[in-house]
């Protein structure tokens, strides 16, 4: 195996073609979405909307964090380790926010559905 980087070193390239690559994909996502929407769908209660648009605000943030990564680190300005310490937490707390939310969405239509059938 060929390891561009180096063996000992963190390997940025692939993790930001990895989260540009998710990028992409949730980007075709709401473009296929915005397309394909229903006139009666509300799209803030959909819950595929919040859970994707977690996962588009961690990819991102992890993107930034590793291309930023790969510059300071190796460029050796540690005043960087403070933002590696902070971004990392904000984008999981943001993810598990917005998947939080989808959740309880989901959660309400799946009892709201229930509710309509035992009547």
């Amino acid at each position: 195996m060929i390891f561009i980087q180096g063996f000992f070193m963190m390997n940025t390239i692939a993790m930001v073609f990895q989260y540009s690559m998710l990028t992409v994909l949730v980007c075709f996502y709401y473009f296929n979405l915005i397309n394909n929407v229903d006139e009666n769908l509300d799209i803030m209660r959909y819950p595929p909307f919040w859970a994707t648009a977690g996962i588009l605000f961690y990819a991102l943030a992890f993107m930034f964090y590793h291309v930023a990564f790969s510059y300071m680190v190796y460029k050796q300005n540690y005043h960087f380790f403070i933002l590696a310490r902070v971004i990392p937490n904000i984008a999981c707390l943001i993810l598990y926010s917005l998947l939080s939310i989808a959740f309880i969405y989901q959660y309400k239509k799946a009892n709201s559905i229930d509710i309509i059938k035992t009547s």
